[in-house]
């Protein structure tokens, strides 16, 4: 199966994504404090690349990985392509702690740096064309992401709102059940009260969630750094085992030069 190595990743990605997220939209705090890399829990370095702090952060990796894997799997192996991925990631998170110590690190872009690195000089011309596509594509796309996100927390605020009528309502017609001494209605409505509260306690848990989960991103350190280091080892991976690879950059150079000399003659 062709680029059967990107769509592995980005199935742990978007399924880790999914599982530590659930109904949340956002991953919560607890999972990204667990498993983000930390120098004092060094074994996150290897699951810290598989989480994302929100929808648009994901889809945006998700989205360069396909576009660079697909380049980069043309000339690499599966082991290459995954020691290229995970050691981009580790040498990234190490420079990462060293920088900034004592802040938790997420998200793939700095391994997918590693790949584009390796797309980059199995084929530039194609992988420039692909990374110029992504630029376009990416704004519109993270768009919608956060339009429907919107939309989701707002019908969530307008259900709370609604459960919260329901709430006063039921409150009052048990006041009137008592006075009247239904004791039967009584117990009734309180079983109704019960299960309103408990589906507006589940809103209000989503929404926190939403808003934190917002709060966030908007916090969130980017760090360009780190995607350096990551494009960098991939560099050093072809250094010392595929430099077959980087010696066919001259001739992709001709072959551009050639195209434009033609182009311009016609």
């Amino acid at each position: 199966m062709k680029a059967k190595d990107t769509a592995s990743l980005c199935l742990l990605i978007t399924l880790a994504y999914l599982v530590l997220s659930k109904d949340y939209v956002y991953i919560p705090w607890q999972y990204l404090k667990e498993y983000g890399f930390l120098l004092s829990n060094p074994l996150t370095v290897f699951s810290y690349a598989f989480l994302h702090i929100s929808p648009t952060h994901l889809i945006s990796n998700l989205l360069l990985l396909v576009l660079v894997g697909v380049i980069a799997e043309e000339k690499i192996s599966s082991k290459e392509y995954y020691a290229v991925f995970f050691s981009s990631a580790i040498i990234a998170a190490v420079v990462f702690a060293l920088l900034v110590p004592n802040t938790i690190l997420v998200g793939a872009s700095a391994a997918i740096s590693g790949v584009l690195a390796i797309a980059f000089f199995v084929d530039f011309k194609k992988t420039i064309i692909t990374v110029l596509i992504f630029s376009l594509v990416l704004p519109p796309v993270t768009s919608v992401i956060n339009t429907q996100v919107q939309h989701y927390y707002s019908s969530l605020v307008v259900e709370k709102q609604s459960l919260e009528e329901k709430q006063k309502t039921i409150e009052i017609e048990i006041s009137k059940a008592v006075k009247e001494n239904n004791t039967a209605l009584v117990e009734k409505l309180h079983e109704e009260k019960q299960k309103i509260i408990v589906e507006k306690q589940k809103k209000e848990a989503l929404t926190t969630a939403i808003e934190e989960g917002k709060e966030r991103e908007k916090q969130a350190v980017v760090m360009q750094v780190v995607h350096v280091a990551g494009a960098l080892t991939g560099v050093v991976f072809l250094l010392l085992f595929r430099k077959d690879i980087l010696i066919n950059i001259p001739e992709q150079f001709e072959d551009l030069l050639n195209h434009v000399f033609i182009q311009r003659k016609t």
